[in-house]
């Protein structure tokens, strides 16, 4: 919980909301940490993941993104979910 709480911190920092791409990889280091001890803040973190992948236009991330939803979705119990966004993440 200290990695994910310290990078909240810098998450709030200007220069980190300011660098997309930057805040691109403290939330997929985040979301990493979180899914061990949360999964609903790692749903959130891999979410925003999601949508900054997509505004950047990078397709490798964003597959990595669903893939962790997809995870994330079958720990829920969301099977059907799970096996959808895992197989997105998969083209």
């Amino acid at each position: 919980m200290i990695i994910s709480h310290e990078i909240v911190l810098l998450l709030t920092d200007p220069i980190v909301h300011g660098d997309k791409a930057l805040r691109l990889r403290c939330l997929t280091v985040k979301g990493d940490a979180d899914l061990d001890i949360d999964s609903n803040l790692a749903q959130r973190d891999w979410k925003e993941a999601l949508a900054l992948s997509k505004q950047l236009g990078l397709p490798d991330w964003e597959s990595r993104a669903k893939g962790e939803l997809g995870i994330i979705a079958f720990l829920h119990g969301d099977t059907g979910g799970a096996m959808l966004q895992v197989g997105l993440a998969l083209r």
